[in-house]
C-alpha cells in the first residue's frame, strides 16, 4: 500500500475532494452553530424562524413568553449541533482518513440517527423548512461519504488475513 509522506494512506483525488467536502461540512456546522446558539433571535435568522414560527403557530407574531423559550431552545440546539459537528469533525480528520472503516459507520450512523429522528418530528409539525436543512445536510455527508467507501472497502480487501488471524488468536 502506498503511503503519503506523513505516513497516511494514499488518497486518489477523488477521496481527497470527497475528504475535503466533509470536512468543509462539519466545519460550517460548526460555525451554524454557534450562529445558531448566540444570533437566532436576529435578522440573519428571521427567515427561518418566520417560517417555523407559521408551521407551528400559525402566525409570525407571537407573545414574549414564546420568544423567551424559542431563544433558550435554539441555544441548546446550537450547542448540540456544535457538539455534533466537533466529534464529526475529529472522525473526519483523523480515523477516516487513516483509512479506519470504523470512522465512517460512526459518522453514518450518528448523522442517520439525527437526520431520521429530527426529519420525522419535523414532519410530523409540518416544520418543512427543517426537513429542507436536513435533506442538506444529510446530502453533504451522504455524497463524500458515499465518495470514500470504494477506497474504505480496498483497505479491506488487502487485510482479510489479518483479520483471520487475529479471530484464531482470540478464540
Amino acid at each position: 500500500m502506498a503511503t503519503a509522506s506523513a505516513g497516511l494512506p494514499h488518497q486518489p483525488k477523488l477521496v481527497r475532494i470527497a475528504h475535503a467536502l466533509l470536512l468543509f461540512g462539519f466545519a460550517a456546522q460548526v460555525v451554524l452553530g454557534h450562529a445558531v446558539a448566540f444570533g437566532l433571535d436576529g435578522p440573519l435568522f428571521a427567515w427561518h424562524q418566520d417560517r417555523v414560527a407559521l408551521a407551528l403557530w400559525g402566525t409570525a407574531d407571537y407573545g414574549i413568553e414564546v420568544s423567551a423559550y424559542r431563544g433558550w431552545i435554539q441555544a441548546v440546539f446550537g450547542g448540540t449541533l456544535i457538539s455534533y459537528a466537533w466529534a464529526m469533525l475529529f472522525l473526519t480528520a483523523v480515523p477516516l482518513r487513516r483509512r479506519e472503516a470504523w470512522a465512517a459507520w460512526a459518522i453514518a450512523i450518528a448523522t442517520l440517527n439525527w437526520v431520521v429522528v429530527d426529519t420525522a418530528i419535523s414532519s410530523a409539525h409540518g416544520v418543512w423548512i427543517n426537513v429542507a436543512f436536513n435533506a442538506v445536510a444529510l446530502t453533504s455527508t451522504a455524497v463524500p461519504l458515499g465518495l470514500m467507501i470504494p477506497w474504505l472497502r480496498a483497505r479491506d480487501a488487502m487485510q482479510p488475513q489479518a483479520s483471520a488471524d487475529a479471530l484464531q488468536l482470540a478464540g
